[in-house]
């Protein structure tokens, strides 16, 4: 969290919220390197949305688990890693929060890495019967292979 800009808004917001919404991408980058599908989708509250940086936009919980589990993970080399990176959470209230930050997928050829995709991503998480959960997350692509 040292690196992570934390933005309360004069909230009381308990420890325990902040690491279990920062949590929220390494579960993310753990569940997609693993090509868990159902891992995957359980970050996410049944009504959310992801949307690419190539403008397809996957709404709700179970669409995300087949997408990702027939779209993504079916077709995608074992060597490809995703990796996020968390730059700014603002909270807006005690259970809505707003992170900023990037996510790149790269591989390791002969001991280099390559990089696959570089992206700028906003995400919206809510806590829902005393979980976070991603609500929203949009992807702004800066370089893709």
């Amino acid at each position: 969290m040292d690196n992570i800009e934390l933005v309360l808004n004069g909230l009381i917001i308990t420890e325990e919220d902040k690491l279990s919404v920062i949590h929220l991408a390494t579960d993310l980058d753990k569940s997609w390197n693993e090509r868990n599908a159902g891992a995957f989708a359980e970050l996410f509250a049944p009504d959310s949305d992801f949307r690419f940086h190539t403008g397809v936009w996957i709404i709700g919980k179970d669409s995300i688990e087949k997408y990702w589990r027939d779209q993504v993970f079916a077709g995608i080399p074992q060597d490809l890693k995703h990796e996020s990176t968390i730059k700014r959470v603002r909270f807006i209230s005690d259970n809505l929060a707003i992170g900023d930050g990037t996510i790149r997928i790269v591989s390791l050829i002969e001991g280099k890495e390559r990089l696959h995709l570089d992206s700028e991503v906003t995400a919206v998480a809510i806590k829902k019967d005393g979980r976070w959960y991603f609500s929203a997350v949009r992807l702004t692509a800066l370089a893709v292979e």
